[in-house]
C-alpha cells in the first residue's frame, strides 16, 4: 500500500495545533488570548474556572 504523502503532512499539522491549543491550559491566560480565544475566556481561566479547560480539550479532540 502506497503512502499518500499530503495526508500524513495534514495529520501532523493537526496533532501540531492540537498540542499548541492544550498547551493554552498550561500556558495560561495569556495564551488563550495568543490563540484568539477571547477576553472573556482569558478571564475565566484567570479565575481558575474549568469552563475553559474543557472547551480547550473539546477543540482539541476534534483536531
Amino acid at each position: 500500500m502506497q503512502r499518500n504523502g499530503l495526508l500524513v503532512i495534514a495529520g501532523c499539522l493537526s496533532i501540531f495545533a492540537a498540542l499548541l491549543r492544550i498547551s493554552c491550559i498550561f500556558g495560561g491566560p495569556d495564551w488563550y488570548l495568543f490563540f484568539g480565544a477571547g477576553e472573556k475566556m482569558a478571564k475565566m481561566a484567570a479565575d481558575g474556572d474549568i469552563y475553559p479547560s474543557i472547551v480547550t480539550l473539546i477543540i482539541a479532540a476534534v483536531l
